[in-house]
């Protein structure tokens, strides 16, 4: 029997709230270093931050059966009608079924309830440190926010560094949106604007308030929006989908009707039947050699099947289909998932049954 799970999300207005510090901890424990920040400095901001920065700084606990499995972390900025899903981490023994989703929409909900006339919300998705590309579990969470309906935006994108001198921290990945309305193109100043507020809103908050490593930051910064802007300055608008070498798209088996196969391979049979007789006439006639016949027999069969393609649409799209069927059946390669940090990735039932 299904039993069915309540999930709740609580927002941390300081961290004398009881529950801050074990949100803290899972945050901890299943965030990696290279995308960490202080939790200290969590902690400073979280009681500090509304009195100093135009943006709202949120800190949420996600609670399944009154339990406490997951920790959330985002900013609202009003100038661009955006709000940022920074840090999303769920107790390992949870990352199952429906506990993600409900997390995600929760926080969805919550933020666009809280700022209605927003527009837009991001999340960021990191690769792994050395690497450009997306590793199985981060392709699987990429997947799991494409679910609900947050798009790829196709532009550089590089997560800053979480201190100047921390050079491992500096990751590339994907920026993900997510727009009410469809969305297939933002305007080339639209990502901009929003990458100014994370770098300069969001990260440049967390450095140190030494006014000298400050502004040493601050030129990094400065120095990373300039790499991405002179990567897409020429062009007017980004696409906003999803990346095939990410996602690929699923493979077809390829459509042969009965009647199609049956027709072309009784017409080919007969030109075959007449062009064998027509050839053992020849070897009759001239008294050819076997090795003779079977080299001529076979010039004649490959220029048969050339001037069929050349002079017959039907036959070009029947040469195709055999083609395409035989790369189905004998040049496939196994595609797995190996997520390290999600388990069940594959979307459950929309309800909040979980098995």
């Amino acid at each position: 029997m299904p039993s069915t799970s309540t999930y709740r999300l609580k927002r941390f207005s300081n961290s004398n709230d009881p529950d801050f510090a074990a949100a803290l901890m899972i945050y901890v424990r299943y965030t990696p270093p290279s995308i960490r920040s202080d939790s200290r400095e969590i902690t400073h901001w979280l009681d500090q931050h509304s009195d100093r920065f135009r943006e709202t700084f949120y800190v949420f606990g996600f609670y399944r059966n009154k339990q406490l499995v997951g920790y959330a972390q985002a900013a609202y900025f009003p100038l661009e009608y955006l709000y940022f899903i920074e840090y999303l981490t769920i107790d390992e023994g949870h990352r199952r079924n429906n506990v993600f989703f409900e997390m995600v929409e929760q926080i969805r909900s919550f933020l666009e309830e809280a700022h209605p006339d927003y527009r837009y919300g991001v999340t960021e998705v990191m690769n792994e440190p050395g690497q450009d590309r997306p590793s199985a579990a981060k392709r699987m969470l990429i997947r799991l926010l494409k679910f609900i309906g947050f798009r790829v935006i196709h532009a550089p994108y590089f997560q800053p560094r979480i201190l100047t001198n921390d050079t491992e921290s500096e990751l590339s990945g994907s920026l993900m949106i997510y727009c009410p309305t469809l969305l297939k193109t933002i305007r080339t100043e639209t990502y901009l604007s929003i990458l100014r507020a994370i770098y300069f809103e969001n990260y440049l908050r967390w450095s140190s308030e030494d006014p000298a490593i400050k502004e040493s930051y601050k030129a990094y910064l400065e120095d990373l929006y300039c790499k991405i802007e002179k990567a897409i300055k020429n062009k007017p608008t980004i696409v906003v989908d999803g990346y095939t070498e990410i996602l690929p798209p699923t493979e077809k088996t390829p459509i042969m009707t009965v009647h199609r196969i049956v027709s072309f391979s009784t017409q080919a049979l007969i030109v075959v039947i007449v062009l064998t007789a027509f050839m053992l006439g020849l070897k009759w006639m001239f008294n050819l050699s076997n090795a003779s016949f079977a080299a001529i027999f076979g010039l004649a069969i490959s220029s048969f099947v050339a001037m069929a393609g050349i002079v017959s649409k039907e036959a070009r799209a029947m040469f195709q289909e055999f083609a395409s069927l035989a790369k189905y059946f004998f040049g496939r390669r196994p595609v797995a998932f190996a997520p390290t940090d999600l388990k069940k990735a594959e979307p459950s039932e929309s309800s909040s049954n979980d098995e």
